[in-house]
């Protein structure tokens, strides 16, 4: 789970307020304009937190990493999908990048029309590929 989101689940349930200009995929702990309980936040990478889950009293990271560092359903608190909003990367092995299958794949996403749809649902945090 990226910041963004985490920020976005925090504002949902009432313990921040971020500035309401900002788009929620584009959320950062320096949009936070209302912290009332004076809660500090520690930014930090999805590994890292699951090993440190331990030494927080809060932590936000995708279930696998929690799994990858042994840890159980018992310990999480809520867990959810992750919105379409917060778009992942895909990638492939620079091995595979001659097989038909992924070019394919590849010419989808070039496709002026999904660079256009990109761009007008996520702005600036995003972009399609144009050539």
């Amino acid at each position: 789970m990226n910041g963004a989101a985490a920020l976005n689940v925090l504002q949902q349930v009432g313990l921040i307020e971020i500035d309401s200009s900002v788009k929620p995929a584009a959320y950062t702990v320096q949009d936070i304009v209302k912290n009332e309980k004076n809660v500090t936040f520690v930014p930090a990478g999805a590994a890292q937190l699951a090993r440190s889950v331990e030494d927080a009293d809060l932590a936000f990271l995708p279930t696998s990493f929690l799994r990858a560092a042994g840890y159980d359903e018992s310990v999480e608190v809520v867990t959810m999908s992750f919105p379409d909003e917060y778009a992942i990367q895909l990638v492939i092995r620079g091995a595979d990048a001659s097989d038909a299958n992924y070019k394919k794949l590849i010419e989808a996403f070039k496709d002026p029309r999904v660079a256009d749809y990109v761009e007008a649902e996520f702005g600036d945090i995003a972009t399609g590929i144009r050539e």
